[in-house]
């Protein structure tokens, strides 16, 4: 791939394409029988996610997800690479993250038309279709994991969550 000395996610395939985004932002689908860039993505900041696809219906290429290292996360077309939605979760935990702070290596999941990611000590549900907070889950679409911890142990006694 040009210019890329290593990736910094993992690779994932989705019918005949091999995706894979490298820590210079760039994500890239590779044709599965002949290793060609079928087409290219340029992320905000590096990708150390490894792409996760929506369902495919209708024959159709679906939906890929991945979130970049300033907490920012994409839902891509996979046939051509088109951007859906973005959305940056660390507007809901203080209204963005400071100049060049770079998160650690921070996944989506996708699960029944949610994609879920986590920023600090947060979980993040976002409507898989318009990215938008889902409001039901957690408050407006963000849940404190150690809230929920301290919550179990001290007030409930236990960690059943």
């Amino acid at each position: 791939l040009p210019g890329v000395s290593a990736s910094g996610s993992q690779v994932m395939v989705l019918g005949n394409r091999a995706v894979v985004g490298n820590r210079n932002g760039m994500v890239y689908a590779l044709d599965t029988a002949t290793g060609c860039i079928a087409w290219t993505f340029e992320a905000d900041a590096g990708v150390r996610s490894t792409p996760v696809a929506g369902p495919i219906a209708n024959g159709t290429a679906g939906t890929l997800y991945f979130g970049d290292a300033h907490a920012q996360v994409y839902a891509l077309d996979a046939a051509d690479g088109r951007l859906l939605w973005t959305y940056n979760v660390t507007s809901l935990i203080g209204g963005g993250a400071r100049e060049g702070y770079v998160f650690r290596n921070r996944g989506v999941a996708y699960a029944d038309g949610v994609v879920y990611t986590a920023a600090g000590s947060f979980l993040f549900a976002l409507d898989a279709k318009s990215g938008k907070p889902i409001p039901t889950f957690g408050k407006d679409g963000q849940a404190s994991v150690i809230l929920e911890v301290i919550l179990a142990i001290f007030l409930r006694g236990t960690l059943n969550m």
